[in-house]
């Protein structure tokens, strides 16, 4: 197993949704489930990052996010702050992600850099990657700025950007955000 903290980013609102996303069924299990299940393999200690306590239910501890209503970048901060321990993110919303995926973006990992993040089509996936705790300044300073996009952490951060186009199909990072998304995808 690997010394790597799973961290599943479960703390947003769903408004397109209008329900939890997490705890949705999509085909036979509940959404936060396919993430669950793609970490354990690589991984002994799994976080769920959200501001909900019913989260518990999953059996994994909840981490608050530190900074309340800023997105992802709170819960990647908080999970950073916590743990003291490089993180590998996945968000709760993407049930094909393949456990392959983890098991290849951990062998990416190098010690030249603090992030790793996958590039698919071009479009880089910051709720897909590895995040090391030496950027929990930079994220400081940038949420100071009040800037909260992660993607803005990339140019300040040592940053290994992973091309997968050729390894992995663009549905592995496909998030189920709105009833026509699930209906479009079951």
């Amino acid at each position: 197993m690997s010394k790597l903290i799973g961290v599943i980013l479960a703390g947003g609102k769903s408004k397109r949704m209008g329900v939890d996303k997490s705890t949705m069924a999509f085909r036979e299990k509940e959404m936060i489930a396919y993430s669950i299940d793609a970490l354990k393999k690589y991984t002994d200690t799994i976080y769920i990052s959200s501001n909900n306590e019913e989260h518990q239910q999953w059996g994994y501890p909840v981490l608050e996010d530190a900074i309340k209503n800023i997105g992802p970048l709170s819960g990647i901060y908080s999970a950073l702050i916590k743990t003291q321990s490089s993180i590998i993110v996945l968000p709760c919303d993407s049930p094909f992600v393949e456990s392959k995926f983890i098991q290849f973006l951990i062998q990416e990992m190098d010690s030249a850099n603090e992030v790793f993040v996958p590039s698919v089509t071009g479009k880089l996936e910051p709720l897909f990657a590895i995040y090391k705790p030496s950027i929990i300044p930079i994220i400081k300073q940038q949420i100071e700025k009040k800037d909260y996009k992660v993607s803005q952490l990339f140019s300040q951060c040592k940053t290994k950007v992973i091309p997968i186009d050729s390894v992995f199909s663009a549905q592995n990072f496909v998030n189920i955000n709105s009833p026509k998304d699930k209906k479009d995808y079951e």
